[in-house]
């Protein structure tokens, strides 16, 4: 066995310490093994370096629906799009890279032609994503990155037809709580033996910590793994009889939907009136809570009432952020003075005669429902977000007329009930302070 080299230097300018070229040539390795710095606001490469790479350029979407490389460099590119192409340079052809990327990177709009690029040059045989505990306790502080493993190797010539299947999974324990303090669950060594049982030809059933994902079903260049959880097409597969999956977008395209999404006011905003800004932490059980946590004046309100033209029977649902996503209330004629901010959605019915607000209500918060949402919902960097996704949700809507219209009603029930108990709980701390 020959003796192990180390060189030190920079990776991207491919310069040891001492100024000159580092003294191993490209293109020979077997494996390569990396966990590349992540972060926009880093600079990775002068321009000089950068003007070397494919993917340090500006990528524009043809007519063909591909993405070309244009002469143009980006202004301020990641370095971890960087460190992409360099890793797949440095293996020879049938070469194998692990690296770790943020999930960002590979389910993000603004990169849709770096995975283009990967799966040019390379087959993805695995892509795992790991939860955010895997990092929080690194560094000073940690990090909330939400990263996935993958695993590809170089591309050696070969028809498409014959690329293999990518094994996907999604593990939300790692054997460390969010401290470093080591706990029972941990999800990876079954993940490793379904991959195994997966390389072998042997694996069977597909679950969430496992399954097989063929490279023509990967859609719109997304690789994040909760994206084609499996058991999402096994519930909506369960209710085709007895129900009408039909798609956010195909509403919206007949007209039966509206869709809107709020405005910022910015911080300077806050305390400048009494007309509620409404957060996604004011959305609670199907409701605005009693007590906003910030208002703003009436000028504020003015501004943008036209625009956002709340009115009853509207719902409002969170897109982005950590733990609410999916969260719905349910606007009443007491709840249109508000605005609302841009991390919202609103949904509208403009025909209740084939659809129920209170149905859509029930149907948004359902099970099958929230687990597209989750499937759906990418990490941008610390922020989550359901973005434009929320068209894709197949919305399962009973066929039997009798059973819409009975949903309907429970829902309709219950908003009034707790309109009331609201509104007598605001009238009973209005009454404290009366004078007679």
């Amino acid at each position: 066995m020959a003796p192990a080299r180390v060189y030190c230097g920079d990776a991207l300018a491919w310069q040891a310490e001492d100024g000159g070229p580092i003294a191993c040539e490209q293109g020979g390795f077997d494996v390569v093994l990396a966990n590349p710095p992540f972060g926009a606001k880093i600079v990775a490469a002068s321009t000089e370096v950068q003007q070397t790479f494919a993917l340090g350029h500006v990528w524009r979407r043809g007519a063909d629906d591909r993405w070309q490389r244009t002469p143009r460099l980006q202004r301020g590119v990641a370095p971890q799009v960087l460190f992409v192409e360099r890793l797949l340079a440095l293996v020879r052809p049938g070469g194998r890279v692990g690296l770790v990327l943020p999930e960002s990177l590979i389910s993000g709009k603004s990169y849709r032609h770096v995975v283009q690029y990967m799966f040019e040059q390379a087959d993805l045989r695995a892509v795992i994503g790991m939860p955010e505990e895997l990092f929080k306790t690194s560094g000073k502080g940690g990090t909330h990155t939400k990263v996935c493993l993958m695993l590809l190797t170089r591309r050696e010539p070969a028809p498409a037809s014959e690329r293999p299947a990518i094994f996907m999974a999604e593990a939300a324990w790692c054997g460390k709580d969010s401290r470093g303090r080591s706990i029972d669950r941990d999800e990876l060594p079954e993940i490793g033996d379904r991959f195994r049982q997966h390389a072998a030809g042997s694996l069977e059933a597909g679950s969430r910590l496992g399954h097989a994902v063929a490279p023509e079903a990967v859609r719109g260049n997304v690789l994040a793994p909760r994206y084609y959880d499996p058991r999402v097409a096994s519930i909506l597969s369960g209710l085709q009889r007895s129900h009408e999956l039909v798609t956010v977008q195909q509403l919206v395209d007949d007209g039966i939907l509206g869709i809107t999404s709020g405005h910022e006011v910015g911080k300077l905003a806050y305390g400048g009136g009494d007309v509620p800004f409404v957060r996604t932490s004011d959305l609670s059980n199907w409701e605005l809570k009693l007590d906003p946590k910030h208002c703003v004046g009436e000028a504020v309100y003015e501004s943008l009432r036209a625009k956002q033209d709340v009115r009853a029977g509207d719902i409002l649902m969170v897109r982005d952020g950590t733990y609410l996503i999916g969260t719905c209330a349910f606007i009443t004629e007491h709840d249109t003075r508000i605005v609302f901010q841009s991390h919202l959605l609103k949904l509208r019915v403009h025909r209740p005669e084939l659809l129920s607000p209170y149905l859509l209500l029930a149907v948004l918060g359902s099970d099958p429902v929230r687990k597209q949402i989750e499937a759906k919902r990418f990490t941008q960097d610390i922020i989550d977000s359901l973005g434009d996704r929320v068209g894709e949700l197949v919305l399962p809507l009973p066929r039997d007329p009798a059973q819409r219209a009975r949903i309907a009603a429970m829902v309709e029930a219950s908003i009034r009930e707790r309109v009331a108990s609201r509104e007598r709980a605001r009238a009973a701390c209005l009454e404290v302070a009366r004078v007679d």
